[in-house]
């Protein structure tokens, strides 16, 4: 009862100092405390993460040469949304920010206002053509204890939070690695008391760590909770050898790195309850593709139709001071949208789809064209909307727009 009512008094405290904190408009829709993003092995920072969603964002709508990124998120129920237009964009293990070459395999989802989903690695099986999922955990970082503040804030997350393991710069120890660690140096040392001497144990004799009889030994990154073998990397785990009580981590090629504390926030509620920008309602939408193809070419209908939801609504020429890259005018009368949508075309590097609305007409359609040094050209009609279809979506936009 007591470690309960701990864990509440906890929470309240922390959710008193982020409400008095200035959330930013890209972070309403995370966890409230989130300052980074594990994803498998790997950490990344919550300002790199705005910075690769602000990419994503101005790439979306100003970016002038026409690129594959962002494109279409399908899988929306994955971050528990209702069916919504959501954008996907490489993040690089490398830090640098992605224009063109291999995209890798991490993602930022945004919606189109910009605002970050999540994160999550992607799976692509080209055998079976399809794409698995998996999320990367919103966390908090422990801060600096440079204040009474700072420390006591740590002491509060540490309290509410579950704690997923510890980063030293880009690198990330899940606890239960480090746990194996500490039950193969223990489970030694009762086997042979000797062991102290091994070749890889060192006397710790720094002054960031406490203890009696502090230790260091080699500490390897590994995708599983078993300890890894092979040549002793930069870190190793600090402990305690009378109790084998860990202290921390240190890198012993760059001591300016220091550890810090990973707490999971994947339970904690988002600051704001999620606006989806769709008025379609397309939840009980099958997931099927389209009836009709373009050139062979297919697209889940989900995307279809919010991607003619995107086109119809009403959007001012430019944004924040620069001019949209959309429409493009073909002889003052096809106006088009390229539509980045995922499946098996994803790589074509030659060819590219657009929504054209023919403003002589008022006909709608899908357009197939070339690109050529990052522009499109040579567009093909390839598919027709019915009347029908099109006005089910101006109906449901003039409607949300009267509401």
């Amino acid at each position: 009862m007591q470690k309960i009512f701990g864990i509440s008094l906890a929470i309240t405290g922390l959710i008193h100092s982020i409400k008095c904190a200035d959330i930013p408009y890209s972070d309403l829709y995370l966890p409230e405390g989130t300052n980074g993003f594990v994803c498998q092995m790997d950490i990344f920072t919550i300002d790199h993460v705005r910075e690769v969603a602000k990419n994503a964002f101005e790439s979306f709508y100003i970016e002038t040469i026409y690129r594959k990124f962002p494109k279409l998120f399908e899988d929306t129920h994955l971050f528990n949304k209702q069916v919504d237009m959501l954008l996907s964009f490489p993040m690089m293990l490398s830090r640098s920010y992605f224009v063109i070459g291999n995209p890798g395999k991490i993602r930022v989802i945004i919606n189109i206002s910009g605002q970050i989903i999540g994160v999550l690695v992607e799976n692509y099986n080209s055998l079976s053509k399809e794409t698995n999922y998996e999320k990367c955990s919103p966390v908090r970082m422990s801060v600096e204890e440079d204040s009474i503040q700072n420390s006591y804030l740590n002491e509060l997350w540490d309290i509410a939070s579950p704690t997923l393991g510890i980063n030293c710069g880009f690198n990330f120890f899940p606890v239960l690695t480090i746990n194996a660690v500490m039950n193969v140096l223990q489970n030694n040392h009762v086997q042979d008391r000797g062991n102290r001497n091994s070749a890889y144990l060192r006397k710790y004799t720094g002054t960031d760590f406490k203890g009696v009889n502090l230790y260091s030994y080699p500490l390897r990154k590994s995708v599983s909770n078993k300890v890894a073998s092979g040549q002793p990397g930069p870190f190793r785990i600090i402990f305690d050898m009378n109790n084998y009580e860990f202290k921390g981590i240190i890198n012993v090629e760059d001591s300016r790195v220091k550890f810090k504390t990973v707490w999971d926030l994947s339970s904690i509620p988002p600051h704001m309850i999620y606006s989806p920008s769709s008025v379609l309602n397309l939840e009980r939408e099958p997931d099927n593709y389209w009836p009709k193809t373009c050139l062979g070419r297919k697209f889940k209908a989900k995307a279809i139709w919010l991607y003619l939801e995107f086109v119809m609504k009403k959007w001012p020429s430019h944004m924040n001071g620069r001019k949209l890259n959309f429409p493009i005018l073909i002889d003052e009368v096809l106006q088009l949208w390229p539509i980045r949508a995922q499946g098996e075309y994803d790589y074509d590097r030659i060819r590219a789809v657009a929504i054209g609305h023919d403003t002589s007409l008022d006909t709608y359609g899908l357009y197939q064209a070339k690109v050529r040094n990052g522009k499109l050209d040579n567009f093909e009609k390839c598919m027709d909307f019915t009347q029908e279809e099109i006005q089910l979506v101006k109906s449901a936009t003039d409607l949300s727009a009267q509401s």
